[in-house]
């Protein structure tokens, strides 16, 4: 008796088979045809998510995922707070890029489910992130923030500005703020 292991067969699918033999003096045989039905799929894919960082910030966050499937992968969609981060991503590689500027400042869950062809699906261990796109901590080269500073007090006062009363009042005053996108920045009092 000879067997053979046959995989990729599809499940709930029928299959019809014939089997040829020949023997040592060439004589050929062949099986009537037959027939089989393959049992249903039940097994879940494995889904796994990948983020680089714990702390996350700006355009461009890449967030990835591995998925496998004993049938095959139809597609994985990506959560951020449990809500869909982009379409379903249905080849691979499993990679979402996330705007973290369009999110607010704080902690954030993401999840990535995937689901098999047969409809099976699985959800990966939530992976918590902290989105921090506050820029108040930019720094500036000295005297490149001051030769800004000194042309925009210029530019202000002779725009008809009026000016500090007295030295107390300018170390008061003098505070620069400037902005970068949709970000506001402000700098401490300069000298």
């Amino acid at each position: 008796m000879h067997r053979v292991a046959v995989g990729g067969l599809l499940p709930l699918t029928r299959y019809t088979y014939e089997v040829n033999s020949k023997d040592a003096a060439a004589n050929v045989a062949t099986s009537t045809l037959r027939s089989f039905v393959t049992l249903a799929d039940t097994t879940p894919p494995i889904v796994s998510l990948a983020v680089n960082g714990a702390a996350v910030s700006g355009p461009t966050v890449v967030v990835s995922a591995a998925a496998s499937d004993n049938v095959g992968v139809a597609g994985v969609q990506f959560t951020l707070d449990g809500n869909p981060l982009g379409a379903e991503i249905t080849t691979a590689p499993y990679t979402v890029t996330w705007n973290t500027t369009q999110t607010a400042d704080g902690s954030h869950v993401l999840t990535a489910a995937a689901r098999d062809v047969t409809g099976n699906t699985a959800t990966s261990t939530s992976v918590t992130v902290t989105v921090n796109n506050d820029t108040s901590s930019l720094t500036a080269d000295d005297n490149n923030f001051r030769r800004i500073l000194t042309t925009s007090a210029a530019s202000y006062l002779s725009a008809g500005g009026r000016r500090p009363s007295s030295r107390a009042e300018t170390r008061r005053s003098i505070r620069v703020h400037y902005r970068i996108g949709r970000y506001t920045c402000r700098s401490g009092r300069t000298r």
